[in-house]
C-alpha cells in the first residue's frame, strides 16, 4: 500500500490501542451479514466498543469528508458516494483501464460468485462510447469512406452562393472557403468538413497539405507511432476528396465556359 495510507493505519491503530488501553486490538465479529460467511472473527481495524464498523457508519464518515464538494459524472448526473459505488468504482477500473482478469478482481473483492464481480466489472456508457469512437477513427484510416461522399460541383456552387447572400463576407481557410457563420463544429479542423466550400484557386494548398500529410505519415511510421500514422492517413484521404472536388468544379467551370464553333 502506499505509504501515506499506511502511516494513516499506524495511526489508528495507536488511536485504538488508547481507546482499549491494551497493546493489542481485540477480536471481533464482522457487522456485515450478507458477508459473514466469507470473512473471518479478526483483529480489524475498522472497529470501535469491539464492534466492527459498519457499512451505514463509513457513509456517514463518507459523506462528512465530502461534504460541500459536488460530485458528477461525465454526464452530469450528481454522484453520492457510498461504500457500495466506490466498491463497483474500483471493480470497474481494475478490470477495464487496468485489465486485470475477473477472477484476480473477484479476489480483491472478496467475492464467491464470479458472475457478480462481472456486474461488477461491467463497462460504463462513457466507456462503451469512447471505445466506438476509437472504433471509427480506427475504421476511417482504412476505409476512403469519403469516396461515397463525394460533393457535385452544383452542391458545392449552391452552398457557396447561399452562404455569401446570406452572411456576405467570406472566411478564407487552406484549401477554400468556409461557409460556416457561427462557432466551428469541428474545432478549426477544415480538411474535410463539409462546411467548407473547395476552390480551383487554392488547389496548391490543398496539396501542400496533402505532401505535409504524406511526409508526416512516413516519419511516424519510422518512428513506431501507429495512432499519428493513421491520423495522416486519414488527413490524406480527406484532402484527396477536395482535391478530386476541385478537378470535378474545374471540369464544370470548362463546360459552362464552353462555346462550340459551328460553321456554315
Amino acid at each position: 500500500m502506499p505509504e501515506r495510507v499506511f502511516k494513516s493505519l499506524i495511526m489508528i491503530l495507536r488511536e485504538l490501542k488508547d481507546h482499549y488501553n491494551s497493546d493489542s486490538l481485540p477480536t471481533v465479529k464482522y457487522s456485515i451479514t450478507s458477508r459473514q460467511h466469507i470473512m473471518k472473527d479478526k483483529k480489524y481495524v475498522f472497529q470501535y466498543h469491539n464492534q466492527h464498523i459498519n457499512q451505514f457508519t463509513l457513509n456517514s464518515v463518507i459523506r462528512f469528508l465530502t461534504h460541500g464538494l459536488i460530485i458528477q459524472t461525465e454526464e452530469g448526473n450528481q454522484v453520492i458516494l457510498k461504500t457500495h459505488l466506490l466498491r463497483h468504482a474500483f471493480a470497474t477500473h481494475m478490470a477495464q483501464t487496468e485489465k486485470l482478469p475477473i477472477d484476480i478482481v473477484r479476489q480483491l473483492l472478496h467475492q464467491k460468485d464470479e458472475s457478480v464481480t462481472g456486474y461488477y466489472a461491467a463497462p460504463t456508457q462513457i466507456q462503451i462510447s469512447d471505445t466506438i469512437e476509437d472504433l471509427q477513427d480506427n475504421w476511417l484510416s482504412y476505409i476512403d469512406i469519403h469516396q461515397g461522399i463525394q460533393r457535385s460541383p452544383e452542391e458545392l456552387k449552391n452552398a457557396y452562393d447561399e452562404y455569401k447572400e446570406k452572411v456576405g463576407t467570406v472566411s478564407k481557410v487552406v484549401g477554400g472557403i468556409c461557409t460556416i457563420d457561427a462557432v466551428c463544429p469541428t474545432k478549426m479542423a477544415c480538411m474535410g468538413c463539409a462546411a467548407k466550400v473547395p476552390q480551383p484557386e487554392f488547389k496548391s494548398e490543398i496539396e501542400q497539405y496533402y505532401n505535409w500529410a504524406k511526409d508526416s505519415k512516413k516519419h511516424f511510421e519510422k518512428h513506431g507511432l501507429e495512432v499519428e500514422a493513421k491520423k495522416m492517413k486519414l488527413a490524406m484521404k480527406r484532402a484527396q476528396l477536395e482535391i478530386r472536388e476541385i478537378e470535378s468544379m474545374e471540369e464544370y467551370i470548362k463546360d459552362e465556359a464552353y462555346e462550340p464553333k459551328i460553321q456554315f
